[in-house]
């Protein structure tokens, strides 16, 4: 199966960006996060193209904001338990804020369908020692594609734990020779990598 989505942003690009916004988070005491977060989603929107179609997110800062603050309150009155339905919660609103094209983002997957895979995905790699967790990961990206659409066009994630393995095991070892310098351009590595293994449509 070919992807059909392009991500041309540069770890030069995210690296500065992170650094401005991390600055201006330790400054506000954390407050300016949701509007770091914003802006981050707004680069790889501008950044990414699906079959030559612009990416377009339209989120605010004081949006997400609000919405943090509702997740956050409702996962600490639950020790936790609604961290899944949160997960849920935040991708919904990615979701509603961006167009492809001008074609509407839709995702409707459910926190308790969400609660079954994190806990079988954390038993797994618990039991594994970590290692099952790129596989983990894959199987959480299938499911938040499958439970995705853009217009009426599905969503589709084919990428594998063990492609995934390796990309960690370089981003690491790289970020770790650097003294984390890397870790901007694994990021970015990650999202091309994670772009290069879906597709839109059938």
């Amino acid at each position: 199966m070919q992807s059909n989505l392009k991500f041309d942003g540069t770890g030069g690009q995210l690296f500065w960006k992170l650094i401005g916004y991390g600055l201006l988070t330790i400054i506000t005491c954390g407050i300016y996060g949701p509007w770091a977060m914003v802006n981050i989603l707004k680069w790889i929107a501008d950044n990414t193209k699906v079959d030559g179609r612009p990416v377009e997110f339209k989120g605010t800062g004081g949006s997400l904001f609000v919405e943090m603050i509702i997740i956050g309150l409702l996962t600490s009155i639950t020790f936790g338990i609604y961290m899944a339905w949160g997960y849920c919660r935040l991708f919904r609103w990615i979701a509603s804020n961006a167009t492809v094209g001008g074609e509407p983002v839709s995702f409707g997957g459910t926190g308790g369908a969400l609660f079954v895979k994190m806990l079988i995905v954390g038993l797994l790699s618990t039991i594994t020692i970590g290692i099952y967790m790129p596989w983990g990961m894959c199987a959480l990206n299938k499911w938040f594609a499958e439970n995705m659409k853009v217009g009426a066009a599905p969503v589709q994630f084919f990428g594998t734990g063990g492609s995934l393995f390796v990309q960690f095991i370089v981003i690491y070892f790289l970020t770790l020779i650097t003294a984390g310098i890397y870790c901007a351009w694994g990021n970015v590595r990650l999202i091309k990598w994670t772009f290069e293994n879906a597709r839109v449509g059938a």
